[in-house]
């Protein structure tokens, strides 16, 4: 059994995608197997949600819009409760935002943190 990062529901192995790691390295028999972090429910509404955000996207500027860096692999950001598309963001920008919880109340505790970490 596993709980699913979206749903937060208990659910078999079964209804998770196992993948295999990425080193590139390592033949692909060797790397490690692990399941996904949502269930195959999810994943597939998460699957939808991108899609349709895609198609009220704005056109792909050269930047992100997030921390300007100039980049010709941007990445579609969308709000993940609703599936409204946000913006244009580097793969790093997007990463960061959706590790600190994908909302604003995450990126507010980060950056307080880095207030206070600046006045110890």
């Amino acid at each position: 059994m596993k709980t699913c990062s979206k749903c937060l529901v208990n659910k078999p192995l079964s209804d998770y995608r196992i993948e295999s790691s990425r080193n590139w390295r390592v033949p692909i028999e060797q790397r490690r197997k692990y399941y996904r972090e949502e269930c195959k429910e999810c994943e597939k509404k998460l699957s939808k949600q991108l899609r349709e955000a895609k198609k009220l996207a704005t056109p792909k500027p050269t930047k992100c819009e997030c921390c300007s860096k100039e980049t010709d692999e941007l990445v579609v950001d969308h709000d993940h409760q609703t599936g409204k598309f946000r913006g244009w963001l580097c793969k790093t920008c997007n990463i960061g935002i959706g590790k600190l919880g994908d909302n604003l109340t995450g990126v507010k505790n980060a950056y307080n943190y880095l207030i206070e970490c600046e006045f110890k």
